[in-house]
């Protein structure tokens, strides 16, 4: 691993939502299996809820990830916590 990539040619390792392919999007699991598979960098979303917490999801809405069309922005935590798996 780097310790310094400014100064180095080649391209950086990041992972996506974490290691999605490895583990859930977006979760401790899939952070530590990109760090274990090598990555460098992660890359993550945090939007804030209804209620003004912070939640780390990738879309807008929940469409994807809980076949529900809500927007996250305008869901409270609790009841994200509820939908989402």
């Amino acid at each position: 691993m780097r310790t310094a990539f400014p100064d180095t040619p080649s391209p950086l390792a990041i992972a996506h939502r974490g290691g999605a392919l490895l583990a859930a999007e977006n979760t401790a699991a899939a952070f530590r299996a990109a760090a274990a598979a090598g990555a460098e960098m992660v890359e993550t979303d945090l939007r804030l809820s209804a209620d003004g917490r912070l939640v780390c999801l990738h879309d807008a809405d929940l469409a994807r990830i809980a076949g529900d069309r809500r927007r996250v922005a305008d869901t409270d935590l609790a009841t994200l916590r509820a939908l989402l798996p």
